[in-house]
């Protein structure tokens, strides 16, 4: 820290870390710049329905499903998502394709899912490639991400540019990763987690909506702009020591 300390200007990718800075650490807002990053550009291109169906059968994936792409740990608080599918009617679930390493948490979300009866429900494909998680996203009904607390929220960006409606969390960075596009709602509350898949599952028109302002809140978070915005900063932070 000390070594840092001097320096007038700070890059970050996201506003819960500027607020982090200037709560911990008292840096004036006036020394901090956000910089937004991106997703690769993989998941801007949109599949074909046969290249969709294709990646479907590749790793075993139901015709319709929820989808959850992320690292399991409490942080990451998939359980909530469970117990919200647990809440919906038969008719209303369709299964939960979950991709990430299993961990202990794992297990307790397992545990829950048994004793609830929707086990069966709980989807957990292997080895799916970087190359074919664009066609993963854009086969799902709805993607949901609520974490607890994110350092920016890559796998929302990577949803939104798949051309999927969105459900994440009102805290942290996340309500800014998913701005307007996304159904922003508390973490903690299975309850508004399961009225939020039953709305937007059963709503074409909803869904479509969700999916043109996502696009378009997507355009923000581009490699180009990140490597200009960052540039730019680059460049303000020498003229700062040249002005010395």
């Amino acid at each position: 820290w000390d070594k840092i300390k001097p320096l007038d200007v700070f890059s970050l990718t996201n506003v819960a870390r500027r607020t982090d800075l200037i709560e911990h650490f008292g840096i004036p807002t006036s020394k901090i710049h956000v910089v937004y990053q991106s997703c690769h550009d993989r998941f801007r291109r949109r599949w074909t329905a046969l290249e969709i169906e294709s990646v479907k059968k590749q790793y075993g994936l139901p015709s319709h499903y929820f989808l959850y792409v992320g690292s399991m740990s409490a942080r990451k608080n998939l359980l909530v998502i469970v117990e919200a599918l647990a809440k919906l009617t038969e008719s209303e679930r369709y299964p939960l394709v979950i991709i990430g390493r299993k961990t202990e948490y794992t297990n307790v979300v397992e545990e829950y899912a048994k004793k609830a009866g929707i086990h069966h429900l709980l989807v957990f494909p292997t080895n799916v490639s970087n190359a074919d998680l664009p066609g993963v996203y854009q086969g799902a009904r709805l993607f949901l991400y609520l974490s607890l607390y994110e350092g920016f929220g890559i796998p929302v960006l990577e949803g939104l540019c798949s051309r999927v409606p969105v459900v994440t969390s009102n805290i942290s960075s996340l309500p800014e990763a998913g701005g307007a596009a996304a159904r922003i709602i508390d973490p903690t509350k299975s309850d508004l987690v399961a009225d939020a898949m039953r709305e937007i599952s059963n709503s074409n028109e909803l869904k479509q909506k969700m999916i043109e302002k996502g696009i378009e809140h997507s355009s923000q978070f581009t490699s180009d702009l990140f490597a200009n915005k960052t540039m730019e900063l680059y460049q303000h932070t020498l003229a700062q020591f040249g002005s010395r």
